[in-house]
C-alpha cells in the first residue's frame, strides 16, 4: 500500500522556486557584468588619448580638465567612489554634456551602466553649481554700465549676422 505524500505542492509552491531561481540567475548575471565592467575601467585610461580627440569628446582641452578636476576636489564635496574615480565621474558627465547623447551610450562608451551615468552627471553637475564654483567661474556685471555695454555687444552681432 502506497503512504499518501505528507502534504501537496501547489502550483503556487512552485512559482514561487521559479521566481527564486530566476532572480538568483539575474542577480549573479548583474555581478559579473559589474565586475567585467570593472575590470574593464581599470585597463582603459580615457585620458590615455591623443590631445585633439579628447578635446572632441569632452570640448575641453585635458589641462582644463585636470584643472577642473582639482577645483572639484578642493572646493566641493564630490568624491571618488569605491568602484570609479572622481575624475571617471567628471569625464562622464562632461561627455554627457558635450553630446547631449542617451545616457546609456554615454555609459556605454566607459563601461557604466545608465543608472551609473546619471548618478555621475547629478554629482558632477551639484558639484558645479556650488557657490565655491559658481562665484568663481561665473560673474555677472552688477553695474548698469556694465550689463548694457554687454547687451550693444549682442545688439551688434545680430545686426552683423
Amino acid at each position: 500500500m502506497q503512504r499518501p505524500p505528507l502534504y501537496e505542492r501547489s502550483p503556487l509552491y512552485y512559482f514561487v522556486a521559479a521566481s527564486l531561481l530566476e532572480n538568483e540567475e539575474y542577480s549573479s548575471r548583474e555581478v559579473r557584468e559589474i565586475t567585467r565592467r570593472v575590470a574593464l575601467r581599470k585597463k582603459n585610461n580615457p585620458v590615455d588619448i591623443n590631445d585633439a580627440e579628447f578635446k572632441n569628446r569632452y570640448r575641453l582641452n585635458k589641462e582644463s580638465f585636470k584643472f577642473l578636476c582639482n577645483q572639484l576636489k578642493q572646493k566641493t564635496s564630490l568624491k571618488a567612489s569605491s568602484r570609479i574615480s572622481l575624475e571617471l565621474k567628471v569625464l562622464c558627465a562632461l561627455s554627457f554634456y558635450a553630446t547631449g547623447s542617451y545616457q546609456r551610450l554615454v555609459g556605454m562608451a566607459k563601461y557604466l551602466g545608465q543608472t551609473t551615468v546619471s548618478k555621475c552627471v547629478k554629482e558632477v553637475t551639484d558639484a558645479l553649481v556650488t557657490p565655491a564654483i559658481l562665484n568663481t567661474f561665473i560673474k555677472f556685471p552688477y553695474a548698469r554700465a556694465d550689463r548694457d555695454v554687454i547687451r550693444n555687444k549682442f545688439v551688434i552681432v545680430i545686426v552683423v549676422f
